[in-house]
């Protein structure tokens, strides 16, 4: 997943970039990195879970790059919002199957 999560975050990190500018991207990944360590910070969360890393980076890229470009094909012709949904179904499923509901909050 983190070999996943850097391409994604790579990829459409770039592009989104390229259709907001730097530096409302900047103020875009600060806000993503700012508001999920508050929140995790004020809420107290105690588990194995309260680090995230890139994930939840590259699911926020991959939500705001599907929202923006909902006709895209990714791979094999798929569109760019049902690609979104599968990925965001699939890590919510799995935070839901381990009981990490603070991941869920962020």
């Amino acid at each position: 997943w983190v070999i996943l999560s850097l391409v994604f975050f790579w990829f459409l990190g770039h592009r989104i970039e390229e259709l907001t500018g730097r530096r409302r991207f900047t103020w875009l990944m600060v806000a993503m990195t700012i508001v999920p360590t508050a929140v995790v910070s004020a809420l107290s969360f105690d588990s194995t879970y309260a680090t995230y890393g890139l994930r939840v980076l590259a699911i926020g890229l991959v939500a705001i790059f599907a929202l923006e470009y909902p006709n895209v094909s990714f791979f094999f012709g798929i569109p760019a919002w049902v690609m979104a949904l599968v990925y965001i179904v699939i890590d919510v499923l799995t935070y839901v199957g381990h009981r990490a509901y603070e991941v869920l909050a962020v």
